[in-house]
């Protein structure tokens, strides 16, 4: 009877977790996430929205009937700034070209100029908690 090997690989950017396949196990890690504070959440009344700068990114805070979300705050078009752009709902629309982005996802909804969503890139989102009065985002 032969040996069976067993392959484990480590990826120091990643948080354990075990994934077991048919013929080998392997030990990975996820980005270690840090929480940075945003701003205050009195500061993004429901329906609104905020530049704020955290751990050196412009990022644009929403409040979406009272859940907030984080997206980075230029347009991934030609980098209009999201954030003097008009939210209705869950949608805001860049000031600069009219492109369109769903606040709860980054999902690019309309292009620029009324193209379709496909012709831009989607918009980067991140993980928001709040801790007392604290938008709190989180952030590799």
């Amino acid at each position: 009877m032969g040996r069976q090997v067993v392959h484990i690989h480590l990826l120091p950017l990643f948080e354990p977790a075990l994934a077991i396949e048919t013929s080998k196990i392997s030990l990975y890690r996820s980005p270690q996430m840090t929480l940075h504070r945003a701003c205050d959440k009195y500061e993004v009344p429901v329906g609104s929205m905020k530049q704020v700068s955290v751990a050196g990114q412009d990022l644009l805070v929403a409040n979406v009937d009272g859940s907030f979300y984080a997206l980075h705050s230029w347009c991934t078009h030609e980098e209009g700034n999201l954030s003097e752009g008009v939210l209705r709902k869950n949608v805001v629309t860049c000031p600069k070209h009219g492109a369109q982005f769903d606040v709860t996802t980054g999902k690019a909804l309309l292009g620029p100029d009324g193209e379709s969503a496909d012709s831009i890139q989607p918009e980067k989102s991140y993980k928001v908690l709040i801790q007392g009065n604290d938008v709190m985002v989180e952030i590799v």
